[in-house]
């Protein structure tokens, strides 16, 4: 229906208008910035994979928008938290956070974060049937 994809057309906007230059959004778009913060890879990379999925659903002019900001948003990512570089982390992306206030898996790989940029980098490659 038409109006769930408007609504998911505003939150994709809203997200990206809220993120950061370098492509790696906080915990909490509107917690106060302190020193140590949780940020969210995770997020970011659900967003991605969602944007991708409205890109297969608008028109072609709008589409590339949102396969553009996805494209962007994961490069980014893969720059700043890829784990490449490191032998002995199990995670492919760090920087995700499950509970700041409490410090609970602050700025960690997440499993889900790995399961979202996996699925967006099949998304980009152009598989649609995917893992669910």
């Amino acid at each position: 229906e038409n109006r769930y994809l408007d609504s998911a057309r505003r939150t994709a906007q809203m997200f990206l208008d809220h993120l950061p230059e370098d492509g790696l959004p906080p915990y909490d778009f509107r917690a106060p910035h302190e020193e140590g913060m949780g940020m969210d890879s995770s997020a970011a990379v659900c967003a991605a994979s969602g944007m991708l999925e409205i890109a297969r659903l608008v028109p072609a002019a709008d589409a590339r928008y949102y396969r553009d900001a996805a494209f962007g948003m994961l490069k980014k990512l893969d720059e700043r938290c890829g784990t490449w570089d490191d032998d002995g982390e199990e995670g492919l992306l760090r920087m995700g956070t499950a509970n700041f206030p409490k410090r609970a898996f602050v700025n960690v790989p997440m499993i889900y974060g790995d399961y979202f940029f996996a699925e967006a980098i099949c998304k980009l490659r152009g598989h649609e049937e995917l893992f669910w």
